[in-house]
């Protein structure tokens, strides 16, 4: 109802217009909703008529937050530089960590890494640290493990929280610093911290461990994997697990190994009945995907 009336006021080309203007695009950026490009050309047209009066700045500014919220990434950042042009900030530059949080949230992958490498990390000193963060992520989750981590490494009075352990943990495991991750992951339960203890575990090749955190979070695959690679894996894999039961039952037969002549038969039709399994099993195993048996 009050994005109708705000519409109805722009409509009407009144005074209030480029003001309802800029409460209309507000309202859809706090509710994360699709701005039509049409808002972003008018918003444009207000901000040139307009631009000598008080409220000038502040079109000018919602044109490139509309433009962002429209998907119009080359053109929000054309525009961001031309204003910057005119107006040179000093410290943190709140309208670039807006922008860049609508980069982050909404453009593809290419998208974002264009302008990630162009803004972001050209000079992220100027950024909020929310949205450090938030780049951090999405440059870890795509693989950009040494960039997150410059990002966090920018101011070290980072919020000790949660959040910020876990994806310094995670980037400390994939850059092959597994006890870096278990220190930032100290005093972190939740299930997201006990699977990256358990592959810092594994990355340290205390499979048991790993193999005990895997279970309890109830990752079958992984808790397979780890107890595979453990020392004890006779003992850790049960008989009924697919693939790798066969192999342990296989390991933990004892053949009958007595030379007396009385069974002799009954004996070798035995050990080969149990060749035979063994066979069977390690061709199982062969064939099985390898990223249930490879450690990563």
């Amino acid at each position: 109802e009050g994005r109708r009336r705000l519409s109805e006021v722009i409509a009407s080309n009144a005074e209030q217009s480029a003001e309802a203007l800029i409460e209309f695009v507000t309202s859809h950026l706090n509710a994360n909703d699709e701005i039509g490009h049409d808002v972003a050309l008018l918003i444009d047209a207000y901000a040139q008529e307009l631009r000598d009066s008080p409220i000038g700045e502040q079109l000018a500014h919602t044109h490139v937050l509309a433009l962002g919220q429209s998907g119009q990434f080359p053109e929000a950042f054309t525009s961001l530089s031309n204003l910057r042009s005119r107006h040179k900030e000093t410290g943190e530059d709140p309208l670039l960590s807006a922008i860049l949080d609508i980069l982050i949230r909404d453009a593809a992958d290419h998208e974002f890494l264009k302008y990630a490498f162009l803004h972001i990390a050209s000079a992220p000193e100027i950024l909020s640290v929310e949205t450090r963060i938030h780049a951090a992520e999405r440059l870890v989750a795509l693989g950009f493990y040494e960039q997150g981590e410059y990002l966090l490494s920018i101011n070290p009075t980072y919020p000790k929280n949660t959040r910020t352990s876990l994806l310094k943990a995670e980037i400390s495991i994939e850059l092959s610093r597994p006890h870096e991750a278990l220190a930032h992951l100290f005093g972190e339960t939740s299930k997201r911290a006990q699977f990256l203890r358990a592959r810092a575990k594994s990355s340290l090749g205390d499979f048991s461990q790993a193999y005990s955190i895997y279970s309890n979070i109830g990752d079958e695959m992984n808790s397979q994997r780890t107890a595979w690679l453990a020392n004890n894996w006779g003992a850790l894999i049960q008989d009924e697990v697919p693939i790798f039961g066969a192999a342990a039952r296989v390991s933990q037969v004892a053949l009958d190994t007595s030379t007396e002549l009385d069974g002799i038969l009954e004996r070798s039709a035995l050990a080969i009945s149990e060749s035979q399994g063994a066979r069977q099993a390690i061709e199982d195993l062969l064939n099985t995907n390898p990223s249930l048996i490879i450690d990563n």
